[in-house]
């Protein structure tokens, strides 16, 4: 799934962020993390997270993911050229 995701990137183009911390309010909570990865796909921000198991996660693993979606709230609110973002979960299995 890594390779695949890697294939498809430009190698001219560089991440915005590796291992970025990201941050975003509410009226009622405050939320932070870190990302593995984020990537700039024509204005639309791509989140990604690198998981290592012993099973392959799907697209509806990466859908279901509370993190991964408040992770994609955190990187669109910091970035102001990019309002939307969307999260990718890949792994690797072991």
């Amino acid at each position: 799934m890594v390779e695949r995701y890697t294939a498809r990137l430009d190698p001219d183009d560089e991440p915005v962020g590796v291992e970025r911390t990201v941050a975003t309010r509410t009226d009622r909570i405050a939320v932070s993390g870190r990302i593995d990865r984020l990537d700039d796909r024509g204005c639309e921000l791509v989140v990604v997270d690198y998981k290592t198991g012993r099973h392959v996660l799907t697209a509806d693993d990466a859908r279901g993911s509370l993190a991964l979606a408040l992770y994609a709230l955190a990187a669109a609110s910091s970035c102001t050229t990019c309002p939307a973002a969307r999260s990718r979960c890949l792994s690797a299995t072991r």
